[in-house]
């Protein structure tokens, strides 16, 4: 059989197989309009939503606060240099007093107008020029700086030759010249027939201490908060020089009153510097009250009727170990614990526990084949979305199984 006889054979099998697979659609078109309600129904139904879940988790389940902070002396004191009694101007010629310096009983503070301002235990401020021959509570305080730099004197108040040579051995160690000043040398009495008074003779090689060159400081050491640069005016009446502060480091903080409504003395802190992290404390709390506006100390008492509201609140943390390589002014991160709901326990979203009444709560933990099994808990304690929970029977739920939360 040739090629053109094979054609007709050919288009009676393709116009065959056509006309089946329209029979079938045809059929399957017809079998779609003759269902059943409830077929139409399920067709058009979304399909069943998966189960969502959570993993169960250990951990704390505390309520926490975070602040940031701020680095400072526990106590401070502004100080104003007196200026020389010669002196038109005062001004800082040399020695700048660098903040997060340490000062000790009889170190020189800085220099004004070329001479040095020791720094003397005092708890008095000093009110004159000490010199050979003074006596005094003052002379007592500069004896005791000279003894604490190992100048063997003894602190009995006489500014006698032993002092007059400590203050020489001070000047010159701190690199200065002590300051002139004539002193008696002898006072005798009448001579033997004579009516007339003992001529008093001097000594014009004495020393003395000038009242500018000496500064009276409570406690020490101590450290410095604000300093001084060289050129700066000093010794002005009523304008502070530089700033003083305890060489112990607290970490203050302040905030919106609102931010602090919760924070009580004596909570617990952890405080993040740098890489550092420290616990301390709550031991101070100044805050507005919420009904008057005054400021209250945390214990629910206010200053007084006439105080200033303030415009924000400020707690004080105490480090349990103290900050000693750490520069005042250094930010900190204060997060305060303020309530410990349960510790080291298992931890789900609130959401996974059903209550059955009573203490029969459960949660639905997912099995390795999808199924779900009720595990009965007991709940610890809740806090922002969380559940501490027990179970009621040991191994049936732990740290990484997946309970339904939807």
């Amino acid at each position: 059989m040739n090629a053109r006889g094979a054609t007709p054979g050919r288009l009676r099998w393709t116009v065959g197989i056509a006309v089946a697979i329209g029979a079938i659609a045809a059929g399957w078109w017809l079998a779609s309009l003759f269902q059943s309600s409830d077929q139409r129904e399920a067709n058009a139904a979304a399909p069943s939503p998966s189960p969502i879940v959570a993993a169960v988790t250990t951990g704390t389940l505390e309520a926490r606060t975070s602040f940031s902070g701020e680095v400072v002396a526990s106590s401070q004191r502004a100080v104003t240099f007196t200026a020389p009694a010669d002196a038109t101007t005062a001004v800082v010629t040399g020695r700048p007093l660098r903040v997060g310096t340490t000062l000790h009983d009889g170190d020189v503070m800085t220099e004004v107008n070329g001479r040095p301002v020791f720094a003397v235990a005092s708890a008095f401020a000093f009110y004159r020029d000490m010199a050979t021959g003074d006596s005094g509570p003052d002379v007592i305080a500069l004896q005791k700086a000279l003894a604490s730099r190992g100048y063997g004197v003894e602190a009995d108040g006489v500014f006698g030759a032993r002092t007059e040579r400590a203050v020489r051995a001070w000047y010159a160690d701190a690199g200065y010249a002590p300051t002139a000043q004539a002193a008696p040398a002898s006072a005798d009495g009448p001579a033997s027939g004579a009516s007339g008074p003992a001529e008093e003779t001097t000594r014009s090689d004495a020393v003395s201490v000038p009242l500018s060159e000496i500064l009276s400081v409570p406690s020490l050491p101590i450290s410095v908060v604000k300093g001084t640069a060289i050129g700066s005016a000093v010794g002005v009446k009523g304008t502070p020089d530089l700033v003083l502060g305890s060489t112990k480091k607290i970490v203050s903080v302040s905030a919106d009153p609102a931010a602090m409504a919760s924070v009580s003395k004596g909570d617990r802190v952890t405080l993040v510097i740098g890489s550092k992290e420290v616990d301390g404390r709550v031991t101070s709390l100044l805050r507005v009250a919420p009904d008057s506006g005054s400021a209250s100390d945390g214990d629910g008492t206010s200053p007084g009727k006439d105080s200033v509201p303030a415009p924000e609140a400020s707690l004080v943390v105490t480090p349990t170990s103290p900050l000693r390589d750490v520069a005042l002014g250094t930010s900190a991160r204060v997060t305060i614990e303020r309530q410990i709901v349960a510790k080291k326990s298992l931890l789900v979203p609130v959401v996974a526990v059903t209550d059955r009444g009573g203490v029969n709560k459960i949660v639905l933990v997912r099995r390795k084949d999808g199924s779900f099994v009720e595990v009965r808990v007991t709940v610890l304690g809740t806090l922002d979305g969380q559940a501490a929970v027990a179970s009621t029977k040991s191994g049936t739920l732990e740290a990484g199984d997946e309970v339904r939360v939807g």
